[in-house]
């Protein structure tokens, strides 16, 4: 597991200074520190080496326009490689982050509809100038963001965020009365009015372009899952057995 940050910011020198502060606040996720800029954005992440395929990540990653920062963990990599028209076994040597670069590179946000498994990302689009956050269906990955008058941060951490300069903290009451009661929501408030949680199976999508909103898009619901018909109920059993086996065997890979 990893922890991200972002901003796209107009200011050179506050770009810079934003960043640092985020990437100060993501110690705990690992040692290893990756930076990128390149105004009005920039991306950071802290890593940890705890799965074998960590090894292949050097984040961010650039694909054409596209800029990725990814913390993800995909269960079947096999078939976004096979997808994209890649060799046989090339999904061994190439980084979660890598993929989902292609991926998006290919179909968009259309990818989302293919990625399986843990993952939070940002996609910066330099021919459009847009920002985009995905996090996986089931929220397995947390990701922050706020917004302010000339630009969005977003990062793995709350406490990042809060650090920022000119971000809203007043006191949301209901998130914390929620938080005290322990209300289950998939809403998208936290203790602070100025961030907030991108929720589960969520894409959002920001232009830098004045005036701009934040536009959030549920694009998964547990409506859509693919519903299987098969002859028995051993059929069942076994078709249960082997997709444990596999996620088992991908959630063991470890160091």
């Amino acid at each position: 597991m990893s922890g991200i940050c972002g901003i796209v910011q107009p200011d050179e020198a506050a770009l810079h200074s934003a960043m640092e502060r985020l990437l100060d606040d993501l110690t705990d996720f690992g040692p290893a520190v990756h930076r990128w800029q390149a105004p009005p954005v920039a991306f950071g992440q802290r890593q940890d080496f705890i799965y074998r395929r960590d090894r292949l990540e050097h984040q961010p990653v650039t694909a054409g326009q596209l800029t990725v920062i990814a913390d993800a963990r995909l269960i079947d990599a096999d078939a976004i490689a096979t997808a994209l028209g890649l060799p046989p076994g090339t999904a061994r040597q190439t980084a979660d982050s890598e993929l989902i670069a292609r991926a998006w590179q290919r179909w968009g946000e259309q990818a989302l509809d293919r990625l399986d498994g843990e993952f939070c990302f940002a996609v910066w689009d330099a021919a459009t100038r847009r920002l985009t956050l995905a996090r996986d269906p089931l929220g397995t990955r947390p990701l922050y963001y706020a917004q302010g008058p000339r630009g969005l941060a977003f990062s793995t951490s709350l406490a990042g965020l809060v650090c920022l300069p000119g971000v809203d903290l007043s006191l949301d009451e209901h998130a914390i009365a929620d938080y005290l009661a322990a209300v289950a929501t998939e809403d998208a408030s936290t203790p602070y009015r100025g961030i907030r949680r991108l929720p589960p199976g969520s894409v959002l999508t920001w232009t830098d372009t004045a005036g701009s909103r934040a536009r959030l898009r549920r694009y998964w619901h547990i409506t859509s899952a693919v519903h299987v018909r098969l002859p028995t109920a051993d059929d069942y059993a076994q078709a249960v057995r082997e997709r444990l086996q596999r996620i088992i065997a991908h959630c063991c890979d470890t160091e």
